[in-house]
Parts: structure tokens; C-alpha cells; sequence
């Protein structure tokens, strides 16, 4: 059985997006989620302090929507921190 240590991943991704740009930078966070959900007030909620700007798609079944959420932020650790707290919704995956 494979484990898995979200602080490893957290490690990992911060690593990666900390080299790929630099900061404070212009960052898209992706997110995918079910049109019912409660969770996209809560998402954008996360954001409100941070100028952002949200781009929702409808699929064509209408049963999924996709969250992108275009925001200036100061580092990768804030990247990572907001990741943290999204992946607390159940019904949201993060892209």
C-alpha cells in the first residue's frame, strides 16, 4: 500500500512553483467543482483580501463547473498555504 504525506507534497510543490516564476508574481489557481457545491462561496472567500479575479465554466452537462482564480500574491509559501486550505473542501479538486 502506497502512503501519502501531504507535508512531502507540500515540500514538493512549493520547491517546484518557487523556481517557476518570480515573486510576488501573477498566479492561477484551478479548481474543479459540482454546480451544486457550497464550497465556491468559501473558495472565493479565501481570496477577498487578495484583488482577485474568477472565471467560472459550466461543463456541458451542466453538472461540474471549473473555478479559475487569477490573483497577484507575494510567494510560493502563499500558494501552498492557499492549496492547504482548499484541499479542506471534499467536493473540490484542485488543479
Amino acid at each position: 500500500m502506497v502512503t501519502y504525506n501531504k507535508n512531502d507534497f507540500n515540500d514538493s510543490f512549493y520547491e517546484k512553483i518557487k523556481n517557476s516564476q518570480s515573486w510576488p508574481g501573477i498566479y492561477l489557481f484551478k479548481y474543479i467543482l459540482p454546480v451544486k457545491s457550497k464550497s465556491l462561496t468559501s473558495i472565493k472567500a479565501i481570496f477577498s483580501n487578495l484583488s482577485p479575479k474568477f472565471t467560472i465554466r459550466k461543463s456541458s452537462n451542466n453538472n461540474y463547473q471549473s473555478l479559475t482564480v487569477k490573483v497577484e500574491i507575494d510567494s510560493a509559501k502563499s500558494v501552498v498555504d492557499i492549496y492547504t486550505k482548499t484541499s479542506s473542501f471534499k467536493d473540490v479538486i484542485s488543479l
